[in-house]
Protein backbone atom coordinates (compact mmCIF):
# COMPACT_ATOMS: atom_id res chain seq x y z
CA UNK A 1 0.00 0.00 0.00
CA UNK A 2 2.65 2.48 0.54
CA UNK A 3 3.25 3.09 -3.26
CA UNK A 4 -0.43 4.74 -3.00
CA UNK A 5 0.02 6.50 0.20
CA UNK A 6 0.29 10.19 0.70
CA UNK A 7 3.81 11.77 1.93
CA UNK A 8 2.98 11.49 6.04
CA UNK A 9 0.29 8.50 5.13
CA UNK A 10 0.60 5.41 6.71
CA UNK A 11 -2.13 2.55 7.28
CA UNK A 12 -2.94 1.05 10.40
CA UNK A 13 -4.95 -2.44 10.61
CA UNK A 14 -8.21 -2.72 12.05
CA UNK A 15 -9.78 -5.91 11.39
CA UNK A 16 -8.51 -9.03 10.01
CA UNK A 17 -10.77 -12.47 9.52
CA UNK A 18 -8.73 -15.04 8.22
CA UNK A 19 -9.99 -18.88 7.48
CA UNK A 20 -7.44 -21.59 7.84
CA UNK A 21 -8.37 -24.04 5.23
CA UNK A 22 -5.30 -27.42 4.96
CA UNK A 23 -1.75 -28.03 6.79
CA UNK A 24 1.45 -27.18 4.12
CA UNK A 25 3.82 -30.51 4.00
CA UNK A 26 7.13 -29.43 5.42
CA UNK A 27 9.33 -27.43 3.07
CA UNK A 28 6.68 -26.52 0.62
CA UNK A 29 6.62 -22.87 -0.31
CA UNK A 30 3.70 -21.00 0.57
CA UNK A 31 2.92 -17.61 -0.96
CA UNK A 32 0.35 -14.95 -0.07
CA UNK A 33 -1.72 -12.25 -2.01
CA UNK A 34 -3.82 -9.30 -0.92
CA UNK A 35 -6.66 -7.56 -3.11
CA UNK A 36 -7.77 -4.24 -2.31
CA UNK A 37 -11.33 -4.91 -2.67
CA UNK A 38 -13.20 -1.34 -1.77
CA UNK A 39 -11.57 2.13 -0.67
CA UNK A 40 -14.14 4.55 1.29
CA UNK A 41 -12.44 7.53 3.13
CA UNK A 42 -10.12 6.38 5.00
CA UNK A 43 -10.59 2.68 5.18
CA UNK A 44 -9.27 0.59 2.88
CA UNK A 45 -10.96 -3.07 2.37
CA UNK A 46 -9.14 -6.32 1.29
CA UNK A 47 -9.10 -10.06 0.18
CA UNK A 48 -6.36 -12.53 1.46
CA UNK A 49 -5.22 -15.76 0.14
CA UNK A 50 -2.50 -18.12 0.30
CA UNK A 51 -1.49 -21.37 -1.26
CA UNK A 52 0.82 -23.70 -0.94
CA UNK A 53 2.69 -25.93 -3.89
CA UNK A 54 -0.72 -28.14 -3.68
CA UNK A 55 -3.68 -26.06 -2.68
CA UNK A 56 -5.35 -23.05 -1.25
CA UNK A 57 -4.42 -23.40 2.50
CA UNK A 58 -6.15 -19.94 3.55
CA UNK A 59 -8.15 -16.81 2.84
CA UNK A 60 -10.26 -14.09 4.28
CA UNK A 61 -10.86 -10.34 4.48
CA UNK A 62 -8.93 -7.36 5.94
CA UNK A 63 -9.45 -3.92 6.72
CA UNK A 64 -6.96 -1.14 7.04
CA UNK A 65 -7.55 2.63 7.95
CA UNK A 66 -5.56 5.35 6.24
CA UNK A 67 -3.62 7.89 9.43
CA UNK A 68 -1.57 10.79 8.97
CA UNK A 69 -1.62 14.41 8.45
CA UNK A 70 -4.49 14.74 6.16
CA UNK A 71 -6.62 12.37 7.95
CA UNK A 72 -6.38 14.65 11.40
Amino acid sequence: MRNYLDPGESVVGTAVNIRHLAATPVGHRVTAEAVVTKVDGRRIEFDVTARDEIEEIGNGTGLRQRSGPSFT
